[in-house]
């Protein structure tokens, strides 16, 4: 424990991960990123000199500690992160490779701040929800990739089950039904925009290029992904597998 007005500035303690490896190799890392040294139970000689800094904040939370703008040596920075690439091309082991790219991951991004306001409580509750679903959707389309958006990738996808033979009728019946489902988001969006979904779901399913949507902005065909409207492909696999319960 510390008597605040002992120490005379604002403190704020941190639990380091469980994993004994993990926690010298993150503090590690944290120390090349501010311009700090590691205290270990070998060297506890604590010096402010080797008090490390960043530009901007530090913010801890429950489950997460954020540092923008360490002023550590950026040359130290960059032979960190090239030993961070050779463990990840040298190492076999999926678990050592994963946590090897999430610390050059953390070493090599920039991060933003955004700051949600609005006009009551309710306003900013809502406006947070909204950021917070989009970073959660970029975080997705990060990690899982990316397909054409506006419901193109699930349309285009039905067409592959003209090529599923089923005997029994109730089976057919049930292919007809996922193609139906799978063809439902560009109708819906097109016709809520005002213009004729099953003409457009129709026109769509005659060409052969997958990344051909429809924007009901401009009233015209184009190339989904170079307009940049995408979806993230764990969302449209989570959309799919919801339909088989």
């Amino acid at each position: 424990m510390l008597d605040w007005n002992y120490v005379g500035s604002k403190v704020c303690i941190v639990k380091p991960p469980t994993s004994q490896e993990t926690t010298k190799a993150i503090m590690q890392d944290i120390a090349i990123l501010t311009g700090g040294k590691v205290l270990t139970y070998d060297h506890m000689n604590f010096v402010p000199q080797m008090l490390g800094s960043c530009k901007d904040l530090v913010r801890a939370s429950h489950n997460e500690t954020t540092i923008l703008g360490g002023f550590g040596s950026q040359a130290k920075i960059k032979e960190r992160r090239e030993e961070l690439k050779s463990k990840i091309n040298e190492r076999k082991e999926d678990c050592e490779v994963k946590f090897a790219r999430e610390r050059l991951a953390k070493l090599s991004r920039n991060l933003a701040v955004f700051k949600v306001g609005g006009a009551s409580k309710a306003g900013v509750d809502k406006n947070y929800k909204r950021v917070q679903n989009a970073l959660e959707a970029a975080k997705a389309a990060t990690e899982g990739g990316t397909v054409p958006g506006g419901g193109a990738a699930l349309l285009h996808a039905s067409k592959e089950l003209d090529k599923v033979q089923v005997a029994k009728s109730d089976q057919k019946r049930g292919v007809q039904l996922l193609q139906h489902f799978l063809r439902m988001p560009v109708y819906s969006i097109v016709s809520t925009a005002g213009f004729d979904g099953i003409a457009v779901v129709g026109k769509l399913l005659e060409h052969g290029n997958f990344d051909l949507g429809y924007d009901p902005a401009k009233g015209e065909y184009v190339d989904m992904v170079k307009a940049g409207n995408v979806d993230s492909l764990k969302l449209i696999m989570t959309e799919i597998s919801g339909l088989r319960k």
